[in-house]
């Protein structure tokens, strides 16, 4: 049996990880920060730690077959998170995986990672790459779009949470760049394939079937909802502004580079995943039936 070690076990990614993995022959441990805030499936072991404290990781990783480290700072309103987190957190664990000898180390990355410009996100977890590539780790690293599924607080999440309660839906820019979102659980069954032993010092990009605008996906998820929605477009120049505007007042992660992100194709090559892995990930329409079901 493959013992299995998920970080931000606490998190999206994480948690349908530790699930997931469970329930197809790993025996998971979760590293998580406060273990009373979570509950996980019957015969998951819970770690104690953070990406801060080398010594809790050394004790995390004991005994493990593969490390999946899927923590990381997404959307933080301060600057220094993401380089401590993704940056130095992913040296720490990458360091306590050398020494303990870990077989394989899963690396949860980032499409973000192959445009420009990065930003914070993209950037600190592109340092984060490099960690693991001259760690001398068996390593297989992942580079997802936009994940969606059950419990996501952000992205296509957030973006539901506002059609159920607005009925104006605003759009930076035209609303027609162009995203190619993946399922969680289609991304879980991608970790579980290169989990394995066939899969080494590889990286796979990770994305669903489907190219769609953001206009696209307003109109299917309203439609799913079965509800009508007003798209209020707000020009990329002024949302620049603001953002650079605001991010002055208050030294906050949004700036103009941040605003270029999100107008801009966000388009992987997803064939290595279909052909290789053998994953076929399911639709934006089915995965958004199953979500809102």
């Amino acid at each position: 049996m493959v013992k299995s070690l998920v970080t931000g076990a606490s998190g999206f990614i994480g948690s349908h990880l530790v699930e997931f993995l469970s329930d197809n022959g790993h025996k998971v441990r979760a590293l998580v920060r406060n273990p009373k805030k979570y509950s996980f499936p019957k015969g998951v072991e819970v770690k104690v730690g953070n990406l801060g404290d080398l010594n809790s990781l050394m004790e995390a990783c004991k005994d493990i077959d593969v490390v999946i480290h899927a923590a990381a700072v997404v959307n933080s309103s301060k600057r220094k998170d993401y380089e401590e987190v993704n940056v130095l957190g992913t040296r720490n664990i990458v360091e306590a995986s050398v020494k303990n000898k870990v077989k394989k180390f899963v690396y949860i990355s980032t499409c973000d990672v192959i445009f420009d410009p990065k930003g914070l996100y993209g950037g600190t977890k592109l340092k984060g790459e490099k960690i693991v590539e001259k760690s001398g780790l068996t390593y297989v690293m992942l580079r997802p779009n936009t994940v969606y599924g059950s419990g996501g607080d952000r992205g296509i999440g957030k973006l539901i949470r506002l059609i159920k309660k607005s009925f104006i839906v605003p759009v930076i820019g035209s609303g027609n760049s162009l995203l190619q979102p993946i399922f969680v659980d289609d991304l879980c069954e991608c970790v579980l394939r290169v989990s394995g032993s066939k899969f080494n010092n590889d990286v796979f990009e990770i994305g669903g079937p489907d190219l769609i605008s953001y206009n696209q996906l307003v109109d299917l998820i309203s439609k799913e909802l079965n509800v009508k929605r007003i798209k209020f477009p707000i020009p990329t120049p002024i949302s620049k502004v603001g953002a650079d505007v605001y991010n002055k007042f208050f030294d906050t992660a949004w700036s103009s580079e941040k605003i270029v992100k999100l107008v801009r194709d966000k388009k992987v090559d997803i064939s290595r995943m279909v052909n290789e892995l053998g994953v076929g990930p399911r639709s934006v329409q089915d995965g958004l039936k199953a979500l809102l079901k």
